[in-house]
């Protein structure tokens, strides 16, 4: 039985060989009965006869471009606010501020300068005040006296009292009008004005003009003007009796002051 199986497969393999040779050189058909006991069986086929399928021609394939990566964007930094810069300090006008500072100190050396003759004028009539009373206390001694209120009482005697009175009165005007004159530097010695003052009761200046004869220039007639106006009110208190709405004297100056 093995021997069997040993020529079977010999002759097997003989015939798979004739079979290919036949297939390779010939292409005819044969048909190769299997041997005993085998159930196998063979069909040769024509090779020119099959139909092979038809090769397609081959595209060419595109190749993909690469894909080039895009970078990755990087965060963009952020810049620092620039700090403010400090506003300029504004320019000061230092020569506006000295023009300044130059008329205030003007304006304090006239307030000083009235002050002071305010204080002047206010120990004028002081003084004057003070004579009143001792012509007063005078008077009061003269009336005690039979003989002297006699004198006194007779018209000579009156008229004589009211010539005194206004001497004194015009005076003190005098006085008061030279203590607040301010002398300019063209004042000529001997200096002779006739001043007119217009007044109301209480010795309030109402008026001032310069008439004839004075002997001086506009700028000192303006200033003797100007006085009169600062000397307002006038001396009144104890000469009532001879107060005058309209009264003139004469301003002079001898140089020596």
């Amino acid at each position: 039985m093995h021997k069997e199986h040993q020529q079977a497969a010999l002759f097997t393999l003989a015939l798979h060989a004739g079979l290919v040779a036949l297939i390779v050189f010939s292409g005819f058909r044969l048909v190769v009965p299997p041997p005993k006991g085998q159930g196998i069986s063979a069909e040769l086929i024509d090779i020119s006869q099959l139909k092979l399928p038809k090769k397609t021609a081959s595209r060419p394939v595109k190749k993909k471009p690469p894909t080039i990566k895009k970078p990755t964007p990087q965060p963009t930094p952020v810049k620092p606010k620039p700090k403010p810069k400090p506003k300029p300090m504004p320019k000061i006008d230092t020569r506006a501020r000295d023009l300044q500072r130059q008329k205030d100190l003007e304006r304090q050396r006239k307030l000083q300068e009235i002050r002071q003759q305010r204080q002047k004028a206010e120990k004028q009539r002081k003084l004057e005040a003070e004579r009143l009373k001792q012509l007063e206390a005078r008077k009061t001694q003269q009336k005690s006296r039979p003989d002297q209120a006699l004198a006194a009482g007779t018209v000579d005697g009156k008229e004589k009292a009211r010539n005194d009175l206004l001497a004194r009165y015009v005076q003190s005007i005098k006085a008061r009008v030279a203590s607040n004159w301010a002398r300019p530097p063209t004042t000529p010695k001997g200096l002779k004005c006739r001043v007119r003052v217009k007044q109301i009761p209480g010795g309030g200046v109402v008026d001032a003009s310069i008439s004839t004869p004075c002997n001086a220039d506009a700028l000192v007639k303006k200033s003797i003007i100007n006085a009169v106006k600062r000397s307002d009110p006038l001396p009144y208190t104890g000469f009532e009796d001879v107060f005058e709405r309209t009264l003139s004297f004469t301003f002079t100056y001898d140089g020596e002051n």
